[in-house]
């Protein structure tokens, strides 16, 4: 990853589950563990959800149009811990997307379709 070595901030995209799936896919692409541990500075996972509240409800139902709301759900690992990841393959299981969708369904902020549910 010639890149890091430039001194410059780099933002990058990659497709995964998680920040976990993140780091692994890197290495899976040929960047050296050394690289990840010292280049990476953090790992953000982000979900895009449909936000449910009681007032765009009654808003659609009078109107007859869908009104979106988009929220994003999102879990974040430091150098520190991207380092544990690579190194001892750990990883946090308490922060992770599926959580923070249940909690929000659970809360009222979306609805069981975001879960994957029937709706």
């Amino acid at each position: 990853m010639p890149i890091i070595h430039t001194g410059h901030l780099v933002f990058a995209t990659v497709h995964a589950n998680n920040n976990y799936s993140a780091v692994l896919r890197l290495l899976e692409f040929g960047v050296s563990k050394q690289d990840v541990c010292e280049g990476l500075q953090a790992v953000i996972c982000q979900c895009l959800v449909n936000r449910q509240s009681k007032v765009r409800m009654e808003v659609e139902s009078f109107n007859h149009m869908p009104i979106y709301n988009r929220g994003s759900l999102y879990t974040f690992d430091h150098n520190e811990q991207i380092r544990e990841m690579v190194n001892k393959g750990l990883t946090r299981e308490t922060n992770t997307l599926e959580n923070q969708l249940r909690k929000a369904w659970a809360l009222g902020y979306t609805n069981e379709c975001e879960r994957g549910g029937e709706g």
